[in-house]
């Protein structure tokens, strides 16, 4: 089972990864300096494999979303929607949203300055508008008000969904 976590900056992803046992599965941390057949590839191996693999973003949603935002054009990756497409429908895609206030104070108080806070509504628009491009409906979790013990257990509770429903 793959398991991809993506969202805005600051919305909890990476510090539910970091909580998470290591044991439970293979760990992958998405980056925008990744070659973009590379990651295809990589999403197509984790495919195959048995077990837990959780991607903590994935080039494949966030190049298109972070291309659009900062450079306002088109990712390399829009001639290769359908294959794309059709890679994420078997997978689960966690969306992590938060309230844009509280993403903006997150991204503050880590002194995190890649993002302004004036992009985040684009972000969160871009995700939107991603996700039905690509036809992924995801699970979503709010991460405004939530502790990230919550949220780890919110992670681990669709996860443990998903492996009895492959099961039964």
């Amino acid at each position: 089972m793959v398991v991809i976590l993506v969202g805005c900056d600051c919305t909890g992803k990476s510090t539910c990864v970091d909580s998470m046992d290591k044991s439970i599965g293979k760990f992958c941390k998405g980056s925008a300096n990744v070659d973009l057949t590379m990651a295809i590839m990589n999403l197509e191996s984790d495919l195959i494999k048995q077990g837990l693999v959780i991607h903590d973003r994935i080039p494949l949603i966030d190049d298109i979303v972070y291309s659009q935002v900062f450079s306002h054009r088109p990712s390399k990756l829009m001639n290769r929607v359908i294959e794309i497409s059709e890679l994420l429908e078997k997978c689960i895609v966690i969306y992590f949203d938060c309230d844009n206030e509280e993403i903006a104070r997150r991204m503050r108080e880590r002194g995190d300055h890649y993002v302004e806070e004036s992009q985040i509504p684009e972000i969160k628009e871009e995700y939107e508008k991603t996700f039905e491009i690509l036809g992924v409906n995801p699970i979503r979790i709010d991460t405004t008000h939530k502790t990230p013990g919550v949220v780890y257990d919110e992670v681990m509770e669709v996860i443990r969904k998903n492996e009895e429903l492959q099961n039964s």
